[in-house]
């Protein structure tokens, strides 16, 4: 096989690739959005849920501990907490 035998055979692998490149990325673009937008949304979601669920614990504890307390108004007790909060 002459080198312009093999350059031709590499040449025509790689157009050839090229060419399914090119047919499959643009066959492909779309279901790759969907997966990677499906995935972002499903984090963001567990992300709020967690959130959330935070929120409802520490309002359920601050609510307990003013019971616990006797605490029916805002408390310089519950101002330096709240200075520890971002």
């Amino acid at each position: 096989m002459s080198n312009t035998d093999t350059y031709s055979t590499i040449k025509g692998i790689i157009d050839n690739a090229r060419m399914w490149g090119d047919y499959y990325s643009s066959w492909l673009y779309s279901p790759g959005q969907n997966l990677i937008n499906g995935f972002q949304n499903g984090m963001n979601s567990v992300v709020w849920g967690l959130y959330n669920t935070a929120k409802t614990i520490a309002n359920n504890v601050i609510s307990t501990v003013k019971t616990i307390l006797g605490i029916n108004s805002p408390s310089k007790v519950f101002t330096e907490i709240g200075m520890f909060v971002d």
